[in-house]
This record gives C-alpha cells, sequence and structure tokens, in this order.
C-alpha cells in the first residue's frame, strides 16, 4: 500500500507542483516506486511537465497521470510505493479531501503576509474539519531573501504549524529546469539544488516517521482488543 503526500494551497503560483516533482525525485532516488496524481484537470502541469520529462529522456522516470478526484488516484495505491497528490489552486473542498487522503499534507507559501495569513487560515479550517496538525506541515517557497525564512519561521510556527526548514527562493534556474522535464533538484546551479534537496528531504522523512508510528499504533490498539476479547 502506498503512502500518501499531499499538495494544497489557498492560491496558485505558490510552488505545489515544483514541490510534488522534487519530491517525486527524491523517493525514486530511495528505490521507491513513485506516483504524481495530477488533480488539476484543466491545466494539467504535472502531467505536461512529466511528457517532457520523457521527450528529455530524463532518467528515473517519474510515473504522472491526470485524475479528476483525490479517491480515484487512491484505486492505484497498490501499484506504488509512493502517491503524491499534486492538487489544483483554490479549490478548498478538494484541499480537504486530498488532506483526509494523506499520510502528510503539505502547503507550500511565500513568506510574506498576504501569503501566509490566508495559508494559516487555511490550516486552521482543515483541523475544523479534523485533519491533525502533525499530518500538516508548511514549505517556504519562492523567497526573495534570508529574512522573508525567519518571518515565515515565525508567523507560520506562531500559529501552532511544523514549517520544513530552509526554503527554495525565487530563482530563474528552477524554472528552466522545469521547462525541459527537470526537477528542482536538477537545475545547471548546486547551489539550488541543494537547497531544494534540504528542504525535500525532511518531507520524506517526516513522512516515514508518521507511517511508522501509524503502524505502531495500529499494532497496539489491534493488541488491546485482542486481549479485551
Amino acid at each position: 500500500m502506498a503512502m500518501i503526500i499531499g499538495l494544497g494551497s489557498h492560491k496558485g503560483g505558490v510552488g505545489k507542483t515544483t514541490f510534488s516533482r522534487a519530491i517525486a525525485l527524491v523517493g525514486a532516488a530511495q528505490n521507491l516506486s513513485v506516483h504524481i496524481a495530477d488533480l488539476d484537470q484543466e491545466q494539467q502541469s504535472a502531467f505536461e511537465w512529466s511528457q517532457r520529462r520523457i521527450a528529455s529522456g530524463r532518467k528515473p522516470d517519474i510515473s504522472v497521470d491526470v485524475y479528476s478526484c483525490p479517491e480515484q488516484a487512491l484505486q492505484r495505491a497498490d501499484e506504488f510505493d509512493l502517491i503524491v497528490l499534486d492538487g489544483p489552486a483554490r479549490a478548498k473542498a478538494m484541499a480537504l479531501e486530498i488532506a483526509q487522503a494523506s499520510d502528510l499534507f503539505i502547503q507550500p507559501t511565500k513568506g510574506v503576509i498576504d501569503d501566509m495569513a490566508p495559508a494559516v487560515r487555511m490550516f486552521h479550517e482543515l483541523v475544523k474539519h479534523g485533519i491533525p496538525k502533525k499530518k500538516m506541515v508548511f514549505a517556504l517557497h519562492g523567497v526573495l531573501a534570508a529574512k522573508e525564512i525567519e518571518d515565515g519561521l515565525e508567523y507560520l510556527g506562531g500559529a501552532g504549524y511544523e514549517v520544513l526548514k530552509g526554503a527554495m527562493y525565487m530563482q530563474r534556474g528552477y524554472g528552466d529546469a522545469q521547462n525541459f522535464g527537470l526537477t528542482a533538484l536538477e537545475t545547471k546551479w548546486d547551489t539550488l539544488n541543494a537547497d531544494a534537496a534540504r528542504v525535500v528531504a525532511q518531507v520524506i522523512r517526516r513522512l516515514r516517521t508518521l507511517v511508522e508510528d501509524e503502524a505502531v499504533g495500529n499494532d497496539v490498539h489491534s493488541n488491546i482488543q485482542a486481549r479485551a476479547s
């Protein structure tokens, strides 16, 4: 059964698909069979990117398909070790569905109040619908300076949510790489690759911890029920 990472946001252009591609690459580098579920049927950005990757001959191959909803994508959970649910922008109901289906839910955001305030409100809304805070994490993307990272950590952490350390800076190199089917870890610039790798590696580690803790919790619950019966 696949581990599930979901990405969603209150707005477009915050880095969901950039993170989805990078997460998939890191997973593949760890010998996981990975699939990106592109849930934006209108834009299909992840799927079109995958076609550029195939055309470029870049390895590893990253499987991508377009779906209408998370439930449809999860029907393929037995085929992969990791499924990344890349959600559409400005789709509040879809974000809740993705969060409910995910072992870990990531919301990328810039480190400015105009972006962070509605991002925090979205997480608050998910908590009201029963999504545990431990399953949700912010990722800073498109920042312009180290001070923006500091401000982001203070604001988002102060709201009660975890924030991945580091950030992907606003750099043309990331966009150039993705134009040719590459990821944020495969640019021409070692510093950009390192910045992205530091952030994304935390995602896989955090996911594994959550899944392992959930498995232990289920085992304990099962043992208690068995003894009670």
